[in-house]
């Protein structure tokens, strides 16, 4: 992409896969020669030919190719994700141990085997924790590749190269010779291509995403995972039980543990991994599955504590100074009248005191904020923000010194003041600063952090240069992808107040998102089980 000076991927230099293709394109669409075309991308011409046919067969996934040297075992891949899904913890020869157990697959089974499938799920010893979703999206785009192949695509002819080289049947064509147009013509822009080859914008952006990473595989997408009758622990715990006690009914087993579902999806389970016997001799295999860390006995949850307790008031009083121009307010004040023209910063000040703000930031916030004055120009915008300018000129332009006030500074406002000190704050420090707010929050009463709703709703981003600030694209309300942020809202249900807020990509709003943004900024402070 750099060296063409594009913005979408298509060509990669080199690769088996865009020579035969390009060779292949020559002659149906530029009536290149068979002979010419392959003296010049060097491919053989039996290798042109058996191309060609399948491509005729089964369109553009004829072209990929998948190495088909190892034997599949369907019922023991399916058996090890459903234990390693229900018990991540569970080592590889425990997972073994319970497919030996397993009747319909006990004779397939070895430890290495098990390695390759759950490694080829991107379940291994030492992945990174997002393997899962890379491996398992190429397993589901190999399971529907498998299936294209065996369903032959019609209308195409040999005789007629340059007229039948687009159908409408093969789409995954059609979003190739997209990436590929955008890549070769400066001049083409996305919408209109996208609306020649029938494609939504939506699409052409998760292709380009997907593009990056699995190349022209890309263009055959990942079928969903399906939404599971009965969840995978609980189908673990079928199987275990019915292998203990080979006797025991479907209603028996709903009896004894419980369970709310009916008695043909029990017998469902036990029907499709052959528990059918009841003349089997008992297996347990407690000693291999170790402790159900989700009934296990948990710590006791200790909220995080706030900054207001970590930072007495006394001891920012003795070892920080006072202001000089507030100090001369002050004594000023003792003599003459002194005029504000709005006095809201100031009736606010006691509940910016009581909330902790200052040991806050003298906690987490910058090194350099630290050890000088009580108050600081970060204080100031807080007083800014709360008083309700949404501007700063609102403040520059008149001579009221609430806000300073407030603050402890005592100074007039300037453009330039209300700019320093505050770019001093890291991401990080602010995420501490916004979770110590939540966690003294709490410990006034201000939220109860039992019942908490949540909202996100795309903020679209007005300015210019959104690729180049990777600033992701999301649906608006009319539809439209335009560049924004997805700011996630979590707010007491109870009280009414706002628990926490944090900015994420106008493409992010799926539940990973929604754990992520509770793990962060929920969980720390709030006890999840009381949640």
């Amino acid at each position: 992409m750099a060296k063409h000076q594009v913005k979408t991927p298509y060509l990669i230099e080199g690769d088996d896969f865009f020579i035969k293709y390009e060779c292949l394109r020559s002659v149906w669409t530029q009536s290149s020669s068979i002979k010419s075309a392959c003296k010049n991308f060097n491919v053989s011409r039996s290798s042109f030919y058996e191309t060609e046919k399948r491509f005729i067969q089964n369109g553009l996934p004829g072209l990929l190719f998948f190495s088909d040297s190892c034997k599949q075992y369907p019922d023991l891949e399916q058996l090890s994700l459903l234990v390693k899904k229900s018990r991540p913890s569970l080592s590889y020869t425990a997972i073994h141990r319970i497919a030996q157990a397993v009747p319909v697959i006990k004779r397939r089974c070895t430890p290495k085997l098990v390695s390759k499938i759950l490694c080829s799920h991107g379940y291994g010893i030492s992945n990174m924790k997002d393997d899962f979703n890379f491996w398992g999206r190429i397993q589901r785009t190999l399971d529907l590749w498998s299936k294209l192949l065996q369903t032959p695509m019609t209308g195409r002819d040999a005789k007629k190269r340059k007229a039948t080289f687009f159908i409408d049947q093969d789409i995954y064509h059609q979003r190739l010779e997209l990436l590929r147009e955008l890549y070769f013509t400066a001049k083409s822009t996305a919408p209109k291509v996208c609306f020649r080859f029938g494609i939504s914008m939506p699409t052409y952006y998760r292709l380009i995403a997907d593009y990056k990473l699995y190349g022209p595989w890309a263009v055959i997408p990942a079928p969903s995972h399906g939404k599971q009758s009965l969840s995978s622990e609980l189908q673990l715990a079928i199987i275990l039980e019915k292998l203990k006690h080979p006797k025991w009914s479907a209603e028996l087993i709903i009896k004894k543990h419980r369970l709310n579902v009916s008695r043909f999806a029990v017998l469902r389970v036990i029907r499709r991994w052959g528990l059918e016997n009841k003349d089997r001799t008992p297996i347990v295999l407690d000693e291999y599955l170790g402790e159900e860390t989700l009934l296990a006995p948990s710590e006791p949850f200790e909220p995080l504590k706030s900054a207001y307790h970590l930072l007495s008031e006394q001891s920012i009083l003795s070892t920080r100074r006072i202001n000089r121009h507030f100090e001369l307010i002050c004594n000023k004040m003792k003599t003459h009248p002194f005029y504000i023209c709005d006095p809201g910063p100031l009736l606010l000040a006691p509940f910016v005191n009581d909330l902790g703000v200052i040991q806050a930031f003298e906690t987490y916030g910058p090194i350099k904020l630290r050890g000088k004055e009580i108050s600081n120009l970060a204080l100031l915008n807080v007083f800014r923000i709360l008083a309700g300018y949404r501007r700063i000129s609102h403040l520059s332009s008149n001579r009221d010194r609430a806000v300073a006030l407030a603050s402890g500074i005592g100074m007039f406002g300037s453009t330039s003041k209300y700019y320093e000190d505050t770019i001093g704050f890291e991401f990080d420090q602010l995420h501490k600063l916004r979770c110590d707010l939540v966690a003294r929050a709490k410990e006034l009463g201000l939220i109860e952090g039992l019942q908490i709703g949540f909202d996100f709703h795309l903020k679209e981003f007005y300015g210019n240069h959104c690729k180049e600030k990777q600033i992701g694209k999301g649906p608006d309300k009319a539809g439209n992808m335009v560049a924004g942020f997805r700011p996630h809202v979590a707010w007491d249900l109870a009280t009414n107040v706002i628990i926490n807020i944090a900015y994420f990509q106008g493409a992010a709003r799926a539940p990973r998102i929604i754990q992520q943004f509770c793990e962060q900024n929920i969980f720390p402070i709030l006890d999840p089980l009381a949640v």
